[in-house]
């Protein structure tokens, strides 16, 4: 998080680099799970296409009209192409494979696009916002679990979960979520002309809303890694696993912090 916010200002394109690179390896970790890494024509325009979404913003100047406008374009090509793979190779690549990489490639790249748009429209504080409310769910869900947990929650998708974990899990982060964005007010207060105001009541409901949506998306994640038999995504961060096992709430998360921003600011500059 400190390597985003300290680089954010002389490199803005390294937030960009960033998600291009994260992007491309949750796609990989995805499709070597499900075994479609092996057609390279279908991976290769998977990459191609999500690296594209997270340098798009730096691109079209960060308007956020123009990116959903190309962004439209972009999808129109991406379909195009992922169809004349399928009638290229239709004895191997059927419209299931067609259908979940098309899937899972839109889904995360623009999920994780979000993240950059956040930071051009809102400031980079609300992508370190964002990390806080998912990762703070997580951790906080697994100790609380730990500690008090007796109710599992889905024991078919994620056995280790229970309801007090969740319940921990949620209550810890919208704390946290609190005071991190009280303190941030504490050190930029006066900083610029008005200084930095935060609006607590909008921050509560939306901490709130994201640790919900955090334990959501790392059960949907769950039931994939359960239907492939497999504990983790990846091995690129040890302790963690993949980046989708970091990221995968994030990628729900992300987008609702989004939308929910264009009708309740939760900072005021």
């Amino acid at each position: 998080m400190a390597f985003v916010f300290l680089l954010n200002t002389p490199y803005p394109i390294g937030l960009n680099l960033i998600i291009a690179i994260i992007s491309i390896i949750a796609l990989y970790e995805l499709q070597i799970t499900t075994g479609y890494i092996k057609n390279a024509a279908l991976t290769s325009v998977s990459f191609l296409f999500a690296a594209g979404v997270a340098f798009l913003p730096f691109f079209v100047d960060h308007n956020t009209k123009m990116v959903f406008s190309v962004m439209g374009v972009m999808l129109f090509l991406f379909i195009a192409i992922m169809f004349w793979i399928m009638l290229r190779h239709h004895s191997s690549i059927g419209l299931d494979k067609i259908g979940l990489v098309f899937l899972t490639t839109v889904m995360i790249s623009a999920a994780f696009m979000t993240m950059v748009m956040l930071r051009d429209r809102f400031g980079i504080f609300h992508v370190i916002l964002l990390m806080v409310m998912s990762w703070s769910t997580d951790i906080c869900a697994l100790f609380s679990g730990k500690l008090f947990g007796k109710h599992k929650m889905t024991p078919t998708i994620s056995p280790n979960k229970t309801i007090e974990g969740a319940i921990g899990g949620v209550i810890s982060s919208v704390v946290i979520t609190i005071a991190f964005a009280y303190i941030y007010q504490l050190m930029f207060k006066g900083t610029w002309t008005n200084g930095v105001h935060v609006r607590f009541w909008p921050l509560l409901i939306l901490s709130l809303c994201c640790s919900l949506i955090s334990i959501f998306g790392d059960l949907s994640f769950s039931i994939i890694k359960r239907h492939c038999n497999i504990k983790d995504f990846g091995k690129i961060m040890p302790g963690h696993g993949g980046v989708l096992d970091r990221f995968d709430s994030i990628i729900f998360v992300s987008p609702f912090l989004f939308l929910y921003l264009q009708f309740f600011l939760v900072v005021i500059n």
